[in-house]
């Protein structure tokens, strides 16, 4: 500070080339006021005074004009949880400023002037490392990011991030049945049915924070899946694994266990409000099976009631407790049409080999001799001459097969049966185009022969009390626990046993493939029974009965059998020559 003499009364305050210039006042004059403006401080003593002091050339004050340095802000920031960090780049220049020059006044006001601006030197990769090492950031850095950051230095922008744990894949269970479970009390499946299919989990992969902290995948849902009874657990390709059907029958579900119930309890009657009933499993109807509906299943059937002008299929044995009227009945389901087939074609299939053999030998001998012996003319000529029953068995099998439901009986086993249809029936050997088109028709029947015969090892049978009007069909043996069997139509590949006290077979049909036992066959007055006695005979008491009665029509081997009279303890069979023979007393 700097004083200079000027005449006055009072103090007075200038500004000569940026410096505060004091004159003292006079006597009895006031000192100088000068207040600060915008950027200027008075600093009184080392002490920031106020805004506004009265100075004399001895007061130990200072004004300050605010001139900065240029500055240069680096730092990084991580964000809460990790993830992310930013580089803060501030470059702020420095400026340098002076009071303007003011004529001297008794009040005066101090302002600045800007005199320089200085510019912020440049920040460096360097700095920016350094910042970043400060706040531990170690992971996720971008290089680029981080220059992009230091050529704008103009705050916060986002240099490393972390890398997130990858969520882990879940797995996935699916109960297709389930539904179904829930909606119908009779719903069944086959064997083989998809219950449950389960996808398998996949772990996450662990992650990193920018500061380099593991981050842990969160565990995979991986719900348990077990098969229970009736079921089997099976593991496809990549992992998947499945729960199949091992038995026909009831999914069920329990948890975690998915299983099969073979056995369906249908309380009360098959009527109006439960509909036809068709189930994959075994069946037990506690009550009766009403006129016009239908029951249908893959395995036994149990009826613990009656059967009127009502259909039950068992695809296993058949038992009904009550009487059955005017019904269809079948156990054994296509093995009992199996086995009406094999009765019908008899020998047909081996009948049909031969006629391939024989035409081949034809044929051949005619091209060695220098003679055109067409394949057609010859099998037609050689069907003719030595095989001229083979076409009605053939015809015969086919329409048993074609008379039930298709969707039970293989494609394989119709498509072989239609072949050796159309090739015997009429002038159909004609058009036979080969010797080797020839030989696969009868291969192919002579295998599905072979495939019904091997089918039918274990056949099932029907148990009744009471048959009235009734068409009844099995694999093995109808067994009638009651009073008999009245006006039926019966076709069994088993036995037939009457076992009911006074047991009587009257009126009908009855194709047997096993022995008879009847107390009874037929009643007075002539009513018309058949017994036919399928396949070979070769025991002497095929057929047994009590008393036979006027009308009974018996087939044994070829033979017929006509009872004109009652006739006591009969017995039907071969004798030791193996012919047929019968054997009974005058009742």
């Amino acid at each position: 500070m700097s004083t200079e003499a000027i005449p006055s009364t009072d103090g007075l305050a200038a500004v000569r080339d940026g410096r505060l210039v004091i004159t003292d006042p006079g006597p009895g004059g006031s000192p100088a006021v000068v207040s600060a403006g915008e950027g200027v401080r008075l600093v009184l003593d080392g002490q920031k005074a106020g805004d506004s002091l009265s100075v004399t050339t001895s007061s130990r004050m200072t004004v300050g004009v605010g001139s900065t340095e240029p500055t240069c802000l680096v730092e990084a920031r991580v964000a809460p949880g990790g993830m992310e960090a930013e580089l803060v780049v501030v470059r702020e220049p420095g400026c340098r400023y002076a009071l303007e020059d003011r004529e001297p006044a008794h009040e005066l006001v101090l302002t600045r002037r800007l005199v320089e601006r200085v510019e912020a030197p440049p920040v460096t990769a360097a700095q920016a490392t350094a910042a970043l090492s400060r706040a531990g950031v170690c992971h996720g850095v971008s290089h680029e990011a981080v220059q992009e950051a230091l050529a704008r230095a103009d705050g916060a922008r986002v240099v490393a991030t972390g890398t997130p744990a990858t969520p882990p894949t879940d797995a996935e269970l699916t109960v297709p049945v389930l539904e179904r479970i829930e909606a119908d009390r009779l719903f069944t499946v086959p064997s083989g049915t998809l219950l449950a299919r389960k996808t398998p989990a996949r772990p996450g992969r662990d992650g990193t924070t920018v500061l380099g902290t593991p981050v842990a995948a969160p565990p995979p849902r991986d719900p348990p899946l077990e098969a229970g009874p009736g079921a089997r657990l099976v593991e496809t390709g990549e992992g998947i694994l499945e729960v199949r059907a091992a038995i026909d029958g009831r999914p069920t579900v329990r948890g975690a266990v998915v299983g099969v119930e073979e056995q369906i309890a249908l309380s009360g009657h098959v009527g109006v409000e439960t509909g036809d009933v068709r189930v994959h499993g075994m069946l037990a109807i506690g009550g009766c099976v009403e006129e016009g509906r239908t029951v249908w299943a893959s395995r036994d059937i149990t009826v613990g009631g009656e059967v009127e002008r009502a259909t039950v299929l068992a695809g296993g044995a058949l038992a009904v407790r009550g009487a059955c009227m005017h019904s269809q009945l079948r156990a054994g389901g296509p093995l009992a049409v199996y086995s009406r087939a094999l009765t019908a074609l008899n020998d047909g299939h081996e009948q049909l080999a031969a006629l391939a053999a024989m035409t081949r030998q034809l044929v051949e001998a005619s091209a060695a001799a220098g003679r055109e012996a067409p394949v057609g003319k010859v099998t037609f000529t050689v069907l003719q001459t030595r095989f001229p029953g083979l076409p009605a068995r053939v015809r015969a099998a086919r329409e048993v097969l074609a008379s039930h439901d298709r969707a039970e009986i293989d494609e394989a086993l119709l498509g072989a049966f239609e072949a050796a249809f159309r090739l015997t029936d009429g002038l159909g050997a004609h058009s036979v185009p080969s010797l080797d088109a020839l030989e696969r028709i009868a291969g192919a029947l002579a295998a599905q022969a072979r495939l019904m015969r091997t089918a039918l090892t274990q056949p099932v049978s029907v148990e009744v009390p009471y048959l009235q009007g009734c068409r009844v069909e099995a694999s093995g043996s109808l067994v009638i626990t009651g009073k008999g069997a009245f006006n039926c139509e019966i076709h069994v590949g088993g036995d037939l046993r009457c076992e009911g006290q006074g047991a009587t077979l009257r009126g009908g049909v009855c194709h047997v493939g096993g022995d008879v036992r009847v107390n009874e066959l037929g009643a007075p007055g002539g009513s018309k029974v058949t017994i036919e006695l399928a396949g070979r005979t070769s025991t002497p008491d095929r057929l047994t009965a009590a008393v036979v009665h006027e009308g009974v029509h018996v087939v044994c081997n070829g033979v017929h059998i006509a009872f004109d009279a009652r006739r006591v303890n009969l017995s039907v069979g071969v004798d030791d020559e193996n012919r047929v023979s019968h054997a009974s007393l005058k009742g």
